[in-house]
């Protein structure tokens, strides 16, 4: 039996936008794909956020709850990462992570990698990992 995987980097919209209340990506793909397992990637601001309220973690619980479909949550904590813009640290990075979540599968699984950033170096940088991985 094969396995879903979401590998996704979390932006400022996760889990819930500011501007129009609605799911941001993360929530979105998890909601509609229920994966099994979800890797979030953490950048310096973001994982201060998280460190505050914990609302990536809490939101992704009730999301388990609300569509009654259970997945491990990993974080990936990046806090010394302040320049999300920077296409060459992400490269290595989510190339090493990739490979890193690949090795710990025992099973044939799927992976989906979150490619919808407002950042486009970061969009640009999963999508070139994506293709060479």
């Amino acid at each position: 039996m094969s396995k879903v995987v979401l590998f996704s980097p979390v932006g400022g919209t996760d889990p819930i936008s500011e501007n129009n209340y609605y799911d941001g990506s993360l929530l979105h793909i998890c909601r509609w794909h229920k994966p099994d397992e979800v890797y979030i990637y953490l950048s310096q601001e973001i994982l201060n956020n998280e460190n505050k309220d914990h609302r990536m973690v809490r939101a992704l619980k009730l999301l388990q709850e609300k569509i009654q479909h259970s997945f491990e949550i990993h974080v990936i904590e990046r806090p010394d990462l302040d320049n999300p813009q920077d296409f060459n640290y992400f490269f290595k990075d989510f190339r090493d992570e990739l490979l890193n979540i690949s090795k710990s599968l025992n099973i044939r699984r799927q992976t989906s990698i979150n490619c919808s950033f407002r950042n486009t170096s970061n969009e640009r940088c999963a999508k070139c990992t994506f293709s060479i991985w």
